[in-house]
């Protein structure tokens, strides 16, 4: 098990990152149906995933990590999965950018694990990808914490698209965020 962080959260809570083992299928599996059934500011809005399609997923991203174009983090807290963040590189001519991603299970959010998964994610990626310079991402604009977190860390909105994104049963903009990285 590759720890990244094992630590308090700001209320104090104990908390464990890590990187995926392929013992993480079914766990991971039963998050991202709990997630995606939140209908909360994900891409993930009711769909149902199976353990063998996680299971395909998991492979793929081990290979990715070990093959360094991706870092793919899990939070846990009392053993639980309670979150999965990853900045993916993108290929070819972009090759240098990548694309970030987090969720965190509704009881869990305001525990200050967004900041704790940004920074370790910013550090491993400039510890195993040093080629990316860049991250991007792209957020509901109807998530303000997120919007807020992510201009904490430095991030610049550098578009909107309107109406880019259903969300339960309209259309709302999504907004698109970069950072450089020094």
């Amino acid at each position: 098990m590759n720890i990244v962080f094992e630590g308090k959260t700001k209320n104090n809570k104990p908390l464990l990152i890590r990187y995926p083992t392929l013992d993480d299928a079914q766990i991971m599996t039963n998050y991202m149906n709990e997630i995606s059934k939140e209908k909360t500011y994900i891409s993930w809005q009711g769909e149902v995933l199976t353990l063998e399609e996680e299971q395909k997923n998991l492979e793929e991203f081990i290979e990715n990590i070990h093959n360094k174009k991706i870092i793919f983090l899990l939070a846990f807290m009392d053993g639980a999965l309670i979150g999965i963040s990853n900045i993916t590189q993108m290929k070819r001519v972009c090759s240098h950018i990548g694309e970030m991603g987090i969720s965190i299970a509704k009881e869990y959010r305001g525990e200050g694990i967004g900041n704790i998964f940004i920074t370790s994610l910013l550090a491993e990626t400039k510890k195993h990808i040093s080629q990316i310079t860049m991250i991007i991402l792209y957020v509901f604009a109807l998530n303000e914490p997120a919007i807020n977190l992510y201009k904490k860390f430095g991030f610049e909105q550098h578009g909107i698209l309107h109406g880019g994104v259903q969300y339960k049963g309209e259309l709302i903009d999504l907004l698109y965020m970069h950072k450089k990285l020094s």
